[in-house]
């Protein structure tokens, strides 16, 4: 575990700690279960989590605020979560709609950005954005020739968005959402706002 910065002492100390740990929960699991496969399972089901405590309290100790504005306790864990959620919904979306369905709607995507970073990270951003207003509605009108496709409109009813549409622009949202986070903790941290 040399990756993550730690001072050599506390990393000895957490490390011997680590083992110590495998090899009480090994002792407690030999003792009341009776296959190796049980004991494999009551050992895994706590170690992993101690490892992962680790990490993040080497990550604690050694945050330098000028140079990392993120917090190992609140921001990571949070960025992870939303990510996992992201990813999460986009796949239980996918497993409904047709993959052709997935790549227009991730077309979405610079509008969402557009319309969060426009009004988290100030006026350049804004000014940016404002730009390109034509290409997003060139990519909003093409999104909707897609859905109307060649049908007549009598059919268009049967054609709405489904929950499952709404889930993947909910994820792709969340990703941009996680993104300009980042982004604004960046620009906070060099007063770049």
């Amino acid at each position: 575990w040399w990756i993550v910065p730690c001072p050599p002492m506390a990393a000895f100390v957490s490390n011997l700690l680590l083992l110590f740990a495998l090899f009480v929960l090994l002792t407690l699991g030999l003792g009341s279960h009776d296959t190796i496969s049980e004991v494999y399972i009551f050992t895994m089901m706590g170690w992993p989590w101690m490892v992962l405590a680790s990490m993040a309290a080497r990550l604690h100790i050694e945050r330098r605020v000028g140079k990392n504005p993120f917090s190992s306790v609140r921001d990571f864990p949070l960025l992870g979560l939303t990510s996992a959620a992201a990813y999460a919904l986009m796949l239980l979306a996918a497993k409904k709609i047709s993959i052709t369905d997935c790549f227009v709607l991730t077309f979405f995507e610079p509008v969402i950005s557009a319309v969060l970073t426009s009004s988290a990270l100030g006026k350049a951003r804004r000014n940016f954005h404002f730009r390109y207003v034509k290409v997003y509605l060139v990519l909003l009108v093409l999104i909707g020739i897609y859905n109307v496709g060649e049908l007549q409109l009598s059919v268009l009813v049967a054609l709405m968005p489904t929950l499952e549409h709404g889930l993947f622009v909910l994820a792709r949202l969340l990703l941009v959402a996680r993104s300009v986070y980042v982004k604004r903790a960046y620009c906070e941290s060099h007063a770049a706002l």
